[in-house]
Formats: C-alpha cells, sequence, structure tokens
C-alpha cells in the first residue's frame, strides 16, 4: 500500500486567534478488483481571550472502495461504492473552568445492504453532539498534587438518521433516536 501525507500549515499574526494545521491524506492499495481510495480535509480555528475562548473544528473525509473483488463473492452489490463524512464542533470554554460543545456529524454514502449488512442498504447517518464538562484545576491541582488536571463531563449523542433511515431503520420498528446516548465520564491527565 502506498500512502501520501501532505499538511499545509498556516498560522495568523492576530493576537489570540489563528488557525491550525489543515491536511489532506491519499492512501492507494496497488491498482486491483479491490482498493480504496481517500480523501480528507481537517481544520481547526481557536481565540484564546480571557476569560474566554472558542474553538471551531471541522473535518471531511471522502472515500472511494472499488470492491469488485468482493462484489464476485456475493460481499458486496456494486463494484464500486464511496462513503463520506463531515464533523464540525464549535467549543466554547469561560475562564478556563467550564466547557459548553455543541457539534454535528454526518455519514453518507453509495447504497450497498450486503457490504454494510444494513436493512436499508445505505450507511448515512447522521446526528448533533452536545457536551458540558467542568475543569476544576484548571488554576492548579490540590497542594499534595499541583500538576494534577481533570475534566468532569456530560455529554448527549442525538441521532436523526441511522442506517439511511429515521424511522424502522432495522426493519424491527426501531428509529434512530433509539441510538441516542448519554455519556457521564471523568477525565484525569497528572
Amino acid at each position: 500500500m502506498t500512502a501520501i501525507l501532505v499538511r499545509f500549515e498556516w498560522h495568523g499574526d492576530c493576537p489570540g486567534s489563528g488557525t491550525g494545521p489543515p491536511s489532506y491524506t491519499v492512501h492507494s492499495s496497488p491498482p486491483n478488483d479491490q482498493s480504496v481510495q481517500q480523501g480528507g480535509v481537517d481544520a481547526q480555528y481557536q481565540y484564546l481571550g480571557d476569560p474566554h475562548a472558542v474553538t471551531f473544528r471541522a473535518a471531511w473525509i471522502h472515500e472511494n472502495h472499488a470492491t469488485g473483488a468482493s462484489q464476485a463473492l456475493g460481499l458486496a452489490d456494486n463494484s464500486h461504492n464511496t462513503l463520506r463524512s463531515l464533523n464540525a464542533s464549535l467549543s466554547y470554554i469561560y475562564d478556563h473552568t467550564w466547557s459548553f460543545t455543541a457539534g454535528r456529524f454526518s455519514v453518507g454514502g453509495t447504497a450497498d445492504a450486503a457490504l454494510y449488512g444494513t436493512f436499508t442498504g445505505s450507511p448515512n447517518s447522521a446526528g448533533r453532539i452536545t457536551e458540558i464538562a467542568y475543569l476544576p484545576f484548571s488554576y492548579g491541582g490540590p497542594s499534595f498534587w499541583p500538576w494534577l488536571n481533570a475534566r468532569i463531563g456530560v455529554q448527549y449523542t442525538f441521532f436523526n438518521k441511522f442506517d439511511g433511515a429515521t424511522t424502522n431503520f432495522n426493519g424491527n420498528g426501531r428509529n434512530a433516536h433509539n441510538n441516542n446516548t448519554l455519556f457521564v465520564y471523568t477525565w484525569i491527565a497528572f
């Protein structure tokens, strides 16, 4: 497999703001009936002020799958499939202590029931993510461990589409919103 990674980077001169390095990545296999080509771009913008900080992140990935060999074995309906994903989020942090994040995700592509194993044949899924977090030691940890860092948060993932449908995506009456998830976490770094 040959892999090429090209990374572009730009940093602005504006005080308190800048952009992260966007990237474009391509992976390809030797030419045959079973190969994958991928391309992607990701970017980040961050404003760091006091007491406000804002971060915007976005990532897009596109894949082309040549699945001729899988089709010959009955493992794919199509000889060529595509898959795309887009993720974006906006975070706001107040006083280095409270973090609020909202995001959107979506996956789409060619319908292929044999390849994806879904009732609808579609890989299409989309939803939103919201998160609130508390960072208790942003101004220093406890006296016995001053370099301690922690994050305590709650994240909710809301699906408005799953496997190509909003309702009855599996043929048994299960709806996209039945996959909604509440995630409570504690993250500790030292």
